[in-house]
């Protein structure tokens, strides 16, 4: 299954170095700016043929030195996070709250639940013939 935190991860931290990245709790003291991702929601359907659609929701908090900074990241985001390895987001919405920016995406994406093969086992064969 593909992890989608990491996989916002990567792409904040290439995008901006300089800026920590938290995925658990914020730590008091924290420095600015910083980010944080949460996965606020998910959910799964069953498919036939053993198919699983996924929808999982997500809020990339992004804690600003200055309050201004919050609708420029906001845009910026939107490119960076839209289209990731193999995923895109859609439902893309965000708010300032707190001084706070809520950058809040969807991911959907499709899995294919397979079975690990059954083998058979040994089979010995002895096949008698006539001389």
């Amino acid at each position: 299954m593909t992890d989608i935190t990491k996989q916002i991860v990567q792409a904040l931290h290439e995008a901006f170095p300089d800026c920590e990245i938290y995925t658990e709790t914020i730590p008091q003291g924290f420095r600015q700016p910083c980010f944080s991702v949460l996965q606020i929601d998910g959910n799964a359907q069953q498919y036939p043929n053993g198919r699983i659609f996924l929808s999982m929701d997500f809020d990339i908090r992004f804690f600003p030195g200055k309050r201004q900074q919050c609708r420029e990241m906001a845009v910026s985001l939107i490119p960076l996070l839209q289209t990731l390895p193999g995923l895109c987001g859609k439902n893309i919405s965000w708010q300032v709250t707190d001084d706070v920016l809520h950058f809040f995406i969807t991911y959907e994406l499709m899995l294919l639940k397979t079975e690990a093969a059954a083998f058979m086992e040994t089979l010995t064969l002895s096949a008698g013939g006539k001389p």
